[in-house]
């Protein structure tokens, strides 16, 4: 169980936060019902308090709707630590975790939830993904709203109350779902270097979103050739994907 969460650990603590949800690769995977805030029988009986460390502020979000449209909308981001009594994370005790918020005024969904605010956000028919913007080791991190739509009339202040007063810190270190890419390119697509067995980072060079599909452009740091991958955002398989100069 402890070595467990050191593995978790590394994750999370060298790519954005990955968190150490159960995931399956390449398949979606969903939290544990969000809306209800019960925690997972494993984890009941733990605190997992949140504190926030800075204010509240103003920023900007790029949303790639399945319509193809990218569209820029307001938002807020902050800055928690996460504090817990879980009895085997050993001395590791609390984490810092950025989280960002907004309301798409368009129809009323929401995203709440640990993120970077230069991260992608993409909007399906029912709700907002958040995509880290790297690739840990040909692996694609994704994660859904902590809270999928806003109320009526509830602007993003009233859904951060709502996070503040309902939401366990623990849910902010989970992640949705992983779907795994290595698999489709040659060995060490993505390491650092040919021959190098310590895992790296892979930014994402673009995205482009269109009736469901999801198709995410990147650069080999072992070779500099080119990749893409095509995944259907229902299922978060992959349906193609390709490699060139």
């Amino acid at each position: 169980m402890k070595l467990k969460f050191i593995l978790c650990l590394a994750l999370t603590l060298s790519y954005g936060l990955l968190g150490c949800s159960k995931t399956k690769t390449d398949s979606i995977v969903n939290p544990t019902d969000a809306t209800s805030w019960v925690l997972p029988e494993e984890v009941q009986g733990e605190v997992w308090n949140k504190t926030i460390l800075t204010n509240w502020v103003d920023t900007k979000v790029r949303l790639y709707r399945t319509t193809g449209e990218v569209t820029q909308l307001n938002a807020k981001k902050a800055i928690y630590q996460i504090w817990t009594t879980n009895n085997w994370v050993g001395s590791y005790s609390s984490q810092n975790v950025g989280v960002v918020a907004f309301v798409d005024p368009q129809n009323g969904k929401a995203w709440i939830g640990s993120a970077n605010d230069l991260d992608f956000f993409i909007e399906d028919d029912s709700e907002i993904f958040d995509l880290n913007r790297n690739l840990f080791s040909g692996t694609l991190s994704w994660r859904k709203s902590l809270i999928v739509k806003a109320v009526q009339d509830e602007d993003v202040g009233g859904m951060i109350r709502r996070f503040e007063n309902d939401v366990n810190g623990w849910w902010l270190l989970q992640t949705s779902g992983r779907t795994l890419l290595s698999s489709y390119f040659r060995q060490w697509f993505f390491y650092p270097h040919v021959m190098v067995s310590y895992v790296g980072f892979t930014p994402i060079d673009r995205i482009e979103v269109n009736r469901e599909k999801l198709r995410i452009d990147f650069t080999s740091p072992a070779y500099q050739t080119k990749g893409s991958v095509w995944i259907d955002l229902k299922t978060w398989k992959v349906l193609k994907a390709s490699e060139y100069k």
